[in-house]
């Protein structure tokens, strides 16, 4: 895309915001020359690696990569065999120590591994580095053997001289030193000397004061050991140079690493600049199709930040071109803008501030906005104007886009608007979809009767004489210059002088704009009105949904206690029935047989209790309070299933046969534990420890397999063989959620070989 385009949509703006967002210097380089792809891999590639950064950055925070300088420059010295400084070693150290950070964090996305791949471990060259140069720069006495000796040499020699003259100063110096202090000058170890003395104290001056008071004196008796102490310090600058060579050598030969390294760093320092735009800007990554259109819902312009009125808008769908129209100061050049930017965004690999984009990649975009006039070429605006246009229609294909405010400006209205109009077709006929704002009337009568070509207006108050900056699509906009001007203060028999000089038809299309503005405003109204009456029903339906919800739940729990509560009453009456059994296999009396005999039948049911009261029930109905013979209890019927029917007594669910159930007795006592015993002993009977689930519906066989397990625990019966079948494992996973949740179930698991393998589901009952 050319220069001239980029810099008329302010790309520039979005690219110092993403500048400012980069961490290092290369990063930052990268963000400030990113320009848009043509190329549809590189532009989806570049849009998703924004998307998995943002991605990454929202889980945790990437490292930081503050404060790396650019060491490319450093690398080409070292490569040229120049010996590198202490303070660029530290950079090059800097920079190795963080790629592992870096590797770790990136390495966890697929999308990002080809890149760690890549990044090199290098953290012998940093130890070498941070064995030889401490944190400020300074090169480490233990760098080297020979530097530690060295510099304990050059340590004790110190010592001597200053011992020497700080014993002298106090003795026989005393009153000849202007102060009682040791400095150096010239890399040599002086005495400040009162000038008067200058004589008395035998030695070489190296320096003056600015007043002439002080001299500088390096004595006769110390020259030995000041020349002694260069030799040191010389031959410890040479092995600091030694060192430092062979520390470049090291960076030399892993130059070509540590430029890969530095490649791939800048890269990510830029990508998460990418994600963090997108996070700050509220931005989503568009959704990529293989036709060149545009469809941005409520696009936000990222320069007006919060002022931004969201706008939606569209073309290459269902038309080419769209003519907006509407009042000046009212938002088409920035809706233009809009678009022209928000497509450079996205094929440079940023996330657009939008709720919703759909957009196909364009090889250019052509952009002519602003009112220019080139004084140096001597071109008025219109030359200049056309100047711009003319090679759109050259280069304009159906993979270009072309964005025009104001074309053929600067010339006669209605000659003007004649060649816009030429243009446009020019460009449609290749294919090329243009978007142009435009005040011509003739164009929004050319759009209104032209195929593929659609009128767009900006909306305008009428009531506060104000624009809304909102783009509606589907019709023209007005002008509204008479109302602006009357709003400015323009007198309003010249208003009405002006009106008088329009045509009867301009009046009619000025006044009909004018009416749909305002119903186009009270529908609106409505519409909203209408949104809020349905979001108010929504709330109410999730409500009222939410309420069943709870309902049933707590209907579900209330049925689930009540089977708990009676399978507790069971298991202890079986309890107790074991435990008198034992007693009585060990009575060794008849006296305590009889005890034995009398708690029994305290287990036992009142028969003579069980008589029936009232009428068979022939026609049983859900809901239906009925008396059960072989319970002697009232009970209510939940379900019928054939010539079964189930009774809630109590809290317990029981199936029994339609023949026994009559119109219920007035006065039954409650459920007691000797008809649960009761009840016990009849399906121990006839329940078996299998239950074949095979060739029935899930619903089915869940529904089957609740009233077994009812049974089942009624009887006293674990473990039970649940025979579902292996097929295709649909019925196995069924029962499976199903016994996990059963309050009655202590654990499960498929059958052995010999039981049937994964045909077989055993489980293993509480209690029992």
């Amino acid at each position: 895309m050319n220069e001239r385009s980029l810099k008329l949509c302010e790309f520039d703006f979005v690219l110092e915001k993403l500048g400012e967002l980069t961490e290092t210097p290369m990063g930052k380089e990268l963000a400030l020359n990113l320009r848009p792809s043509s190329i549809k891999e590189e532009v989806i590639s570049a849009s998703k690696e924004t998307e998995e950064a943002k991605r990454l950055i929202s889980y945790e925070p990437p490292p930081s990569l503050l404060g790396l300088i650019d060491i490319s420059s450093i690398l080409s010295k070292a490569r040229l065999g120049v010996i590198l400084e202490p303070l660029e070693l530290m950079h090059i150290c800097n920079f190795v120590s963080r790629l592992p950070a870096v590797k770790r964090y990136i390495r966890i996305s697929p999308f990002f591994k080809g890149l760690s791949d890549k990044l090199p471990n290098l953290s012998s060259l940093e130890d070498d580095i941070r064995r030889v140069i401490d944190d400020d720069g300074n090169i480490r006495s233990n760098a080297s053997s020979k530097l530690i000796a060295i510099r304990k040499g050059i340590a004790r020699l110190e010592e001597s001289i200053r011992s020497y003259l700080e014993n002298h100063i106090a003795k026989d110096w005393k009153d000849m030193v202007q102060e009682n202090y040791i400095t150096i000058r010239n890399s040599r170890y002086v005495i400040p000397v009162k000038s008067s003395y200058k004589k008395t104290i035998k030695g070489i001056v190296h320096d003056v004061s600015q007043s002439g008071n002080t001299l500088f004196i390096e004595p006769y008796d110390v020259i030995d050991m000041n020349n002694n102490l260069q030799e040191l310090r010389k031959e410890e600058e040479y092995e600091i140079q030694r060192i430092l060579r062979e520390l470049s050598t090291k960076v030399a030969s892993c130059s070509d690493e540590l430029l890969t390294a530095r490649d791939i760093i800048s890269h990510i320092d830029f990508v998460f600049a990418k994600a963090r735009l997108s996070l700050s800007w509220g931005c989503i990554s568009p959704v990529w199709i293989d036709k060149p259109l545009v469809r941005f819902k409520s696009a936000r312009h990222p320069i007006l930040g919060n002022r931004a009125v969201p706008i939606d808008v569209e073309i290459g769908d269902k038309f080419d071109v769209l003519v907006i129209s509407g009042p000046n100061t009212g938002g088409k050049t920035v809706t233009l803008k809009t678009i022209g930017l928000f497509i450079m965004m996205a094929q440079s690999g940023l996330h657009l501030p939008v709720n919703f984009a759909e957009m196909g990649i364009f090889k250019d975009v052509f952009v002519e906005i602003g009112d220019e006039q080139n004084i140096i070429q001597d071109l008025s605006s219109f030359s200049a104007h056309l100047t711009h246009i003319i090679p759109f229609i050259k280069y304009a294909n159906e993979n270009t886009i072309v964005l025009i405010d104001e074309p053929v400006t600067g010339t006669s209205p209605r000659e003007g608007s004649a060649l816009a109009i030429s243009i446009l077709e020019a460009l449609r006929n290749k294919g090329a979809k243009v978007v142009v704002a435009s005040h011509y009337d003739e164009l929004k009568v050319w759009a209104s009767n032209t195929e593929r070509v659609m009128n767009g207006a900006m909306e305008f108050d009428p009531d506060t004489f104000l624009p809304t900056y909102r783009l509606c699509i589907g019709r023209p906009g007005v002008s509204n210059a008479f109302i602006i001007a009357r709003k400015l203060g323009l007198d309003k028999s010249i208003i009405e002088k002006a009106r008088s000089f329009l045509s009867g038809n301009e009046l009619i299309l000025n006044e009909l704009l004018s009416q749909i503005d305002k119903l186009e405003k009270e529908l609106r109204i409505e519409l909203e009105k209408a949104r809020n009456e349905r979001s108010s029903y929504e709330e109410l339906k999730d409500k009222y949904e939410k309420l069943l919800e709870e309902i049933s739940l707590q209907q579900k729990s209330i049925i689930r206690k009540a089977k708990e509560e009676a399978r507790d009453l069971i298991v202890r009456a079986k309890i107790r029935l074991d435990e008198l059994y034992e007693r009585a296999k060990s009575a060794s009396n008849k006296k305590e047989i009889l005890l034995i005999k009398d708690e029994l039948k305290e287990l036992e049911p009142a028969w003579e209790e069980l008589e029936v009261q009232g009428n068979r029930i022939e026609k049983p109905e859900v809901g239906m309070t009925v008396f059960v013979s072989s319970l002697g209890q009232n009970g209510d019927i939940v379900d019928i299933n054939g010539d079964k029917v189930t009774v809630l007594v109590g809290k317990a669910r029981i199936e029994i046969p339609k023949d026994e159930i009559y119109s219920p007795k007035a006065d039954h006592k409650e459920f007691a534990t000797d008809n649960i015993v009761r009840i016990k002993k009849s399906k121990a009977q006839n329940i078996s420890n299998r239950l074949s689930l095979r060739q029935l519906t899930v619903e089915e066989a869940l529904e089957k397999l609740e009233r077994y397990i009812d049974d089942a625990v009624l009887a006293g019966i674990s473990p039970v063989y649940i025979i579902h079948g292996k097929g295709e494992g649909i019925l196995r996973k069924a029962v499976a959620n199903f016994l996990k949740d059963h309050p009655m179930v202590e654990s499960f698991r498929l059958g052995e070989y010999y039981e049937g393998g994964w045909g077989v589901t055993v489980a293993y009952l509480k209690g029992l």
